[in-house]
Parts: structure tokens; C-alpha cells; sequence
């Protein structure tokens, strides 16, 4: 499974990916990038469910962005994408992951957050990290995201929400290329066409961003390494990544493959300032979804497998003095293969019932360090594997203006044991603009083997064979308002945690643990309307505990407490627009309040598009708080401080 990625395109004539509740509808077929943002803020979500509806009566909290729009913002990566989001972050590690949190909660390797791509869940069996580099943005319609627990149709890693990422499907192609002040360019590709009575769809990126100093500070100096070494300083990063992804589908039958690259540069095993790494991962993704449908029923079968590993090589791994690698090996055995099965009644237009059943295996081979020759000289983390099980349930009823429904989900891990996941909700419509929902929702979350068996000598990180399983429990009152291209959610909420699975680090030692349990709350306020020149999107959130120290729940303190978003394009003439995207994030820990201004003027004509960008217009110093070890007074360069300029084009066929 280790093949190059030209290799790839031929070999996936069998491809894999999708599930039928995460899928737009037939008609929605259309290139959502062309289409109007009046169209976009009517259209449907369907992470929550098992069919595509309108947010006003979707059972959860969700957003919905399109790509196309987020674009002429200029926002032009799928992790800047993401933080646009109420309630959303992205922020750099310092050993190279983007960590992403929501509402607050937060692993620096995302083991909090279910990814998935177009329904089917895409993450690190080992460390539980996400490709979220590793997408063709070109290939994306829209994205889905579940801010919370995820419903009794998601498995494990959703305690903090669920991000789908939803490709295009459409008859149609684009090609497109950039080039970025200090280095940077890119080229993406994605073609659709009809092919045996269903569309074949083709799409592949590759990117190499600008070179940028990234300041670290406050590092750790462990015994072994000379008595001189400073705890601060530079490194030079400049990330770069490529993927490719096939597919195909028609009404009852979806295939897909995906495969990706990404390396980006940071610090590893014992961190100091001299342990220059590169974080190199590498998955792929196969999946096939079958479904039968009549009047009012639905049979459904899956099964998708993901390889997906990371490699480190890394300075001064053995005694602070010679080079080696953190390696799976070639990776092989790093897998998950999860097979499932759905059957949908709808016993009247106002009844629906859902029964479901989905097993899963997880595996990952020796993690092991290796010096410059390949011979090697520790194993950090033997092979493991685990098996985790589900079956779940829901009953939906219409009640005129009240809908309401119940599900549950048991889930039984072999490592971690059982548990059952109840979900209530109960909406209210005041009419079919407007609507109030209460939601209740438990999400549960198995240790990965990373932190229940790693073992990197002389104690710089060590596993705890005996950790829990996390639950997080979550309380929604929302009120959504849609109508007339104007979108407006104001919701409270409340979560509540336990045996919450955190980092925990001194100076030379960093280990797993339960904490206590904790109760966190806040609100997010979601704003959008559209005119025929004008696109405006904007939200904001508060985070009460942000920035605040709890020996019980301390990654709070490295969480915001306010965030606001903005965006806003402008059709000042025919063919013209200009764009601007702006995040705001309030203190916390030792970085001040961040502010990130891009702007963009873009040029379009029928088939063919021209833009430019200039982006951290503010000269923001990009730093961040330190997500992995948790260490207050920690810093990390997650950008360039300097304004760069970008100029793409794109070409529509």
C-alpha cells in the first residue's frame, strides 16, 4: 500500500467512499462554486441526518461554508476554511500538526474531532490525527460541521464535533494555479464527466507554501543534551503537500479513492530547539457504499479501509546528539477497515426510524526509532489492535410545528469497554422561516494507542496503559432564523466532561491522564445575508472559561474567549469583485489577541477567472498558544508576519 502516487491513478479502477447521509441530493449536482450566494444560504445540510434538509429543522447544531465563496474572501486553505467557522480554530503544534479546536476542546493530534470525507471517517489509527492537508480544495463543494457531540450515526472522536468534507459531484472541471510571495506555489486540478451511466470524477493537488522563520520559545534542555543549548529560537518551515482522489457514483452505487502526502517542519522527541523534525504523514482512503431505496424504505452497505501513518525524522534523536527517524516502518500496519450497514423506514411523512450496525478493526505496527543506517534501535510502541463495535437507533416524528426526535447508540470497544449514547432533540417551528431546538447530546471517545502505549525513552513520553475512555456530554438551546437570503442562528450551550483524556507535560516528561470532570459553556451568534452585489458572513463566539487556569480542566486557559469572523465579497461591477476575510481570537496563555485581514480582488469571465490576494494585511505575528504540551508560557510562530501576496488563476471545462 505503499506505492507512489502516479502509480495510484491507474491502480484505482475500484474505488471507495461515501455515505448516503452525508451526500448532497441529486439536485444539487450543480457546481456549487458558480453558484449564487442567495442560492447557497437556501441550501441543504445532511451530516445530521440521513437525508439532505434545511438547517431550520436539522436535529444539531451545524454550519455549513461553501468553498467557492470562502475563496473570494480569500481564504485558500481547508484549515483557514474550518476556522471560519462559530466556534472554530485552527492552530499549529509545535512538532508540526494543525490542531482543531471546537468550542474549545482541543488534542494537539485532533484525537477530539471526527474527520470525515464525504461521510466516511478519515483518521490516524495510531495517533488519531486528520488529513486536513492533504484534500484537493479544488475538488470540495462544500463543508459540514456538527459543533458538539455528533449524532447516534457517528462513531468514536466526535466528543468535541464532526467535520465533513463534501466533494463535487458534478459534470464539469477546473483547473487552477497560484504563486505566493516567498516561495509558495500550487497546482489543482478537478474534472467530472459521465461514465457508465453515473459521473467519474478526477481530482489532485499539489502545493508548496511560502518559507517562513517560525520563533519557538520556553523549550526544555533534558540532561543529556549539551548544558549550552538555548531554549528558543527559529526554525525554517515551509510546508508542502500533494494528493489524488477518484471516484465514482450513480444513484445507487458510490466508489471512491483518495491518497495524500504532507511535511511540514517542526520540533520532535524531546522538543528542544535543536530537535529539528519534519512531520511526514501519509494515507489513503478506499470505500464502497451500496444502496437499495423504494417508497418508503432504504438499505445501505459500506465498508471502507484507510492506511495512514506518520514518519519523523528527527536531529539529535539518540542521547541529544545523532540523527534518527520515528517510524511505523513502511506503514502497512496502520490500519482501519470499518464495515456497516443502515436501514431507513419512513412509516408515514411524519415518521422516520433508523436502525444501523457497523463494526470496526484498528491496527498499528511497531513504532520504532531508527538512526541514520535504518537499524533499529528502540521500539517505542508495540503492534496493537483493537476492535470496537455499534449498533444504534433513531425515531423521528413530525408533530405539525413540533418535531422531536430519539436515538441511542451502544458501543463497545474491546480496550475500553461499553457504553450507551443517548441524543434528544426536540424543535420547534414557529413557521418555515424560523425555528427554537433544544438538543441533547453524548459523545464517547476510546483512548488511541498512542497515548495508552507509547513509551520514548528516557521518559519523554510516556503512555498510560490504563486510561479511560472519555465522554462529553452537551446541552443546546438554539434559535435560526432563515429567510429572503438572510441567515441568522443565536445558540447557547453547555457541555459537561468526563475522564476528559489530556496531555499532560512538566519540563521533561510528558504523559496521558483522565482529569477530573469539568463543565464548560458558551454561545455563538451566526449572521448571513446576500444581496444581488453583496455576500456578507459573520459570527461570533464566547467561550466563559477561555483564558482561565483550572487544575481540573487546563486547556482552558489556551482557549480564547471571544472569537469573531468576518467575511465579505463585493460585486462592485460586472466580471469585478473585491473580498476580505478577517479572524479575530482574544488572549490567551502568553499570546496576545490575534487578527488576520485577507483581502482579494478577482476578475472572472465565463470560463476562466484571475485574482489577486494579499494576505495577513495586518502583519499579525501569527503566533499561537502551545496545543501539545500545554505549556502556558509557551509560544509558536504559526505564519508569516509578513504580508504575502498571491496570484492565481483559474480555468472552468
Amino acid at each position: 500500500m505503499n506505492s507512489q502516487l502516479a502509480g495510484m491513478i491507474t491502480g484505482s479502477a475500484l474505488l471507495l467512499s461515501v455515505s448516503i447521509y452525508a451526500e448532497p441530493q441529486p439536485d444539487e449536482t450543480d457546481d456549487l462554486a458558480l453558484m449564487s450566494f442567495e442560492q447557497l444560504l437556501e441550501l441543504e445540510v445532511s451530516v445530521a441526518s440521513t437525508q439532505s434538509e434545511n438547517i431550520v429543522k436539522t436535529p444539531a447544531v451545524v454550519s455549513r461554508i461553501d468553498v467557492g465563496q470562502l475563496q473570494k474572501m480569500g481564504i485558500h486553505s481547508l484549515a483557514e476554511m474550518i476556522a471560519m467557522l462559530p466556534g472554530a480554530d485552527v492552530q499549529h503544534t509545535g512538532i508540526g500538526t494543525q490542531s482543531v479546536m471546537l468550542r474549545g476542546l482541543f488534542e494537539a493530534f485532533n484525537q477530539k474531532v471526527l474527520f470525515q470525507l464525504d461521510g466516511v471517517p478519515y483518521w490516524q489509527a495510531s495517533h488519531s490525527d486528520i488529513p486536513i492537508a492533504g484534500i484537493p480544495l479544488e475538488a470540495i463543494s462544500h463543508i459540514e460541521v456538527i459543533r458538539g457531540p455528533g449524532t447516534v450515526f457517528h462513531g468514536s472522536n466526535a466528543s468535541a464535533g464532526v467535520i465533513n468534507v463534501v466533494t463535487k459531484k458534478s459534470v464539469a472541471g477546473s483547473l487552477h494555479a497560484a504563486v505566493i510571495t516567498g516561495g509558495g506555489k500550487e497546482a489543482a486540478l478537478n474534472h467530472g464527466m459521465p461514465l457508465w451511466g453515473g459521473t467519474l470524477n478526477l481530482s489532485a493537488h499539489w502545493r508548496e507554501s511560502q518559507e517562513y522563520d517560525a520563533f519557538m520559545d520556553f523549550r526544555p534542555t533534558p540532561g543529556f543534551f549539551p548544558p549550552d543549548t538555548p531554549n528558543s529560537g527559529s526554525i525554517v518551515k515551509q510546508p508542502d503537500d500533494k494528493s489524488i482522489m477518484l471516484g465514482w457514483a450513480d444513484d445507487s452505487l458510490e466508489l471512491q479513492y483518495h491518497e495524500f502526502r504532507s511535511n511540514v517542519q517542526g520540533l520532535a522527541a524531546a522538543a528542544t530547539i535543536l530537535n529539528h523534525s519534519e512531520m511526514q504523514q501519509e494515507g489513503r482512503l478506499f470505500k464502497v457504499d451500496k444502496s437499495w431505496l423504494t417508497d418508503t424504505q432504504q438499505y445501505r452497505l459500506y465498508a471502507d479501509y484507510s492506511n495512514f501513518f506518520l514518519r519523523i525524522p528527527t536531529e539529535r534523536l539518540f542521547n541529544g546528539s545523532e540523527f534518527g527517524v520515528q517510524n511505523f516502518g513502511d506503514g502497512d500496519d496502520n490500519n482501519r477497515l470499518r464495515v456497516g450497514g443502515q436501514y431507513i423506514h419512513q412509516t408515514s411523512d411524519q415518521t422516520e426510524w433508523v436502525l444501523g450496525v457497523e463494526a470496526e478493526e484498528r491496527e498499528t505496527g511497531d513504532y520504532l526509532n531508527t538512526d541514520a543506517n535504518g537499524v533499529t534501535r528502540v521500539t517505542t510502541m508495540e503492534q496493537n489492535d483493537v476492535s470496537e463495535w455499534a449498533v444504534y437507533g433513531q425515531w423521528l416524528h413530525d408533530f405539525d410545528d413540533l418535531r422531536v426526535s430519539l436515538g441511542v447508540r451502544y458501543v463497545d470497544n474491546q480496550a475500553s469497554g461499553a457504553n450507551v449514547l443517548p441524543r434528544i432533540s426536540v424543535i420547534h417551528s414557529f413557521d418555515a422561516y424560523s425555528s427554537v431546538k433544544v438538543l441533547y447530546s453524548s459523545g464517547f471517545n476510546s483512548p488511541n494507542f498512542f497515548q495508552k502505549h507509547i513509551n520514548i525513552p528516557p521518559g519523554v513520553i510516556v503512555g498510560n496503559p490504563v486510561i479511560e475512555p472519555e465522554t462529553v456530554d452537551s446541552l443546546d438551546v438554539a434559535y435560526t432564523y432563515t429567510k429572503d437570503n438572510e441567515l441568522f442562528i443565536a445558540n447557547f450551550y453547555w457541555t459537561h466532561a468526563d475522564d476528559f483524556i489530556q496531555r499532560m507535560s512538566n519540563e521533561f516528561e510528558v504523559r496521558f491522564e483522565n482529569t477530573d470532570h469539568f463543565n464548560r459553556y458558551g454561545l455563538e451568534l451566526d449572521y448571513q445575508f446576500a444581496t444581488e452585489t453583496t455576500q456578507w458572513y459573520s459570527n461570533l463566539s464566547y467561550q466563559h472559561e477561555g483564558s482561565q487556569f483550572s487544575e481540573k480542566d487546563i486547556g482552558r486557559q489556551f482557549v480564547p474567549r471571544w472569537l469573531a469572523r468576518l467575511g465579505m465579497v463585493w460585486d462592485f461591477k460586472p466580471q469585478h469583485s473585491v473580498g476580505l476575510s478577517l479572524r479575530y481570537a482574544s488572549e490567551r496563555t502568553a499570546v496576545d489577541e490575534t487578527l488576520l485581514l485577507n483581502m482579494q480582488y478577482q476578475y472572472e469571465r465565463d470560463y476562466w477567472q484571475a485574482y489577486v490576494t494579499l494576505e495577513n494585511l495586518l502583519s499579525d505575528d501569527y503566533a499561537a498558544p502551545d496545543l501539545q504540551d500545554l505549556n502556558p508560557l509557551r509560544t509558536i510562530t504559526a505564519g508569516d508576519e509578513d504580508t504575502a501576496v498571491r496570484v492565481g488563476a483559474r480555468v472552468f471545462f
